[in-house]
């Protein structure tokens, strides 16, 4: 896994824009931590009928669109504004 890291870290197209969804999702990644488990188990638990594949892409779409929106609501404008303090 480290190797992968540092191969990517180093990677010399790393400014591709075929790689710029992956960046963004780099960017967003607190926020799919910390959405994920809650996303998935109110639709186990709350929506029972979508299971297996459906499940996946549910949790993944609503994952992704609660972690933008916490990064561009929240997160960015504190570390902007916690920069600025300094």
């Amino acid at each position: 896994m480290t190797a992968l890291v540092a191969a990517a870290i180093c990677f010399p197209w790393a400014r591709l824009r075929l790689l710029s969804p992956v960046r963004y999702l780099g960017e967003i990644s607190y926020g799919i931590y910390l959405w994920h488990l809650l996303i998935l188990h109110v639709l186990k638990t709350q929506v029972t009928a979508i299971q297996g594949q459906s499940l996946l892409n549910h949790v993944l779409l609503i994952t992704v669109v609660l972690s933008a929106f916490s990064w561009h609501a929240f997160e960015k404008p504190w570390i902007k504004h916690s920069q600025a303090a300094r």
